[in-house]
């Protein structure tokens, strides 16, 4: 099997769909796949073999001018499928690649296409184009042979009307079959040689009777840091010992734009109440971002839209089994899915293995984290459930759904 990727990030560039793509290609290469990598000129300037992946950073940007570039990589490499990693933003929201399964339709002896959608983003396309933007997406979906969603409101979103998820698929309501595959953690819990907690925590600032709340992700105006901060100032104004650390880099390398906004709230951190009470890790490499997780106590992320599998930082803090506080989606207490089944068996359970608070609710997170930081039995028993969910997170399960779509697509 030959699978070329069509990614807008791809490390060394930092951002999520970047080492989602590098950790499933290495995974897909382990079970015998043939993989090569079409992505943009800020992952690197030559064509390279990465972990086996035969990758081309040769597209300095994404336009229509893509289609020759990916038809040109698709005649040298001669892949069964090509393998569309969407998120709009990777893509600098042009709409060239919503088209792209329409433009390979117009091919003799065309390779099938998928396409992975990250969110549900959709591209820029004029001024005032409103509802239209939606229909970029529409047709990426009904000319790609498939297409994988990555987490349950996604799924819902895709479903046909009245459809059924059965065995991870359901018919999408734009013809081509829907596949439930969920992303992994591209933070392994994998701590650096002769890692020990205590001499960690001392080397970051951080004193054995502190609280450490920790933070993973780039930052932005969705992911409720605002309100983090002001809990933060809550907790201590009353006393409590507490510190938030926060783990990684700021902004991803597709999404300059939230660079102001990290600055904005690296200068709320400097404010005289919360003066030495935050901690920045800045970007590490993965050994390291484990060890910095698993040397808090609390992972605290507080989505302003309500938790959801497709935030990789949230994958990472309950595959390292911390006890985590996140965000209820609107007055349910678990994500919403769709009808069927409990796709692959991951839900976010209140007290099971997460704590659920409501969104953009200060006294509440508050309250959550003082309850939690007063037991260290409650803290222990959140990061059991946590832990539990890990295996759906498996990047070798992962891939074998993966090659099982794509064998069921291309008909081997």
């Amino acid at each position: 099997m030959r699978v070329l990727f069509v990614t807008g990030e791809f490390p060394p560039m930092q951002g999520g769909v970047g080492d989602y793509t590098a950790c499933i290609g290495r995974a897909l290469v382990e079970l015998g796949v043939d993989v090569s990598v079409l992505t943009s000129t800020r992952a690197g300037g030559n064509a390279e073999w990465v972990d086996g992946m035969r990758v081309s950073p040769a597209v300095r940007r994404w336009g229509f001018g893509t289609w020759g570039q990916v038809a040109d990589v698709a005649d040298r490499v001669r892949p069964d499928i090509v393998h569309i990693q969407y998120q709009t933003g990777a893509f600098d929201m042009h709409p060239a690649v919503n088209l792209l399964p329409l433009r390979f339709r117009l091919r003799r002896g065309r390779p099938s296409i998928a396409v992975t959608f990250h969110d549900l983003g959709v591209p820029y396309l004029f001024p005032k184009a409103g509802p239209l933007r939606a229909q970029a997406n529409a047709l990426l979906m009904r000319f790609s042979d498939a297409i994988v969603v990555t987490n349950h409101e996604d799924a819902g979103e895709v479903a046909a009307p009245g459809a059924l998820w059965r065995g991870g698929r359901a018919r999408s309501r734009f013809g081509p079959t829907a596949h439930f595959i969920p992303i992994g953690s591209n933070i392994p819990r994998r701590l650096p040689a002769s890692y020990e907690r205590a001499a960690w925590r001392q080397r970051l600032g951080l004193a054995p009777e502190e609280l450490v709340l920790s933070y993973f992700g780039f930052l932005s105006d969705r992911k409720g840091l605002e309100t983090l901060l002001a809990t933060l100032r809550v907790l201590a104004e009353k006393g409590l010992p507490v510190k938030l650390l926060m783990v990684g880099g700021t902004a991803s390398d597709s999404n300059p734009r939230n660079r102001s906004y990290a600055d904005g709230i690296m200068a709320l951190c400097e404010s005289p109440e919360l003066r030495g009470r935050v901690v920045w890790t800045g970007f590490t490499g993965g050994d390291e971002v484990s060890a910095n997780l698993l040397a808090s106590d609390i992972a605290v992320l507080p989505f302003r839209a309500g938790a959801s599998i497709r935030h990789g930082s949230l994958v990472a803090v309950l595959v390292h089994g911390l006890p985590t506080i996140t965000t209820c989606r609107a007055s349910l207490r678990a994500p919403v899915e769709p009808d069927g089944e409990v796709l692959d068996n991951i839900r976010l359970v209140d007290g099971v293995n997460c704590k659920l608070v409501p969104p953009d609710d200060v006294e509440c997170l508050a309250a959550a984290i003082a309850e939690l930081g007063e037991s260290e039995d409650e803290r222990s028993r959140l990061g059991e459930g946590a832990s539990a969910l890990a295996p759906a997170f498996a990047w070798e399960r992962i891939a074998r759904r993966t090659l099982e779509m794509y064998r069921e697509v291309v008909g081997t």
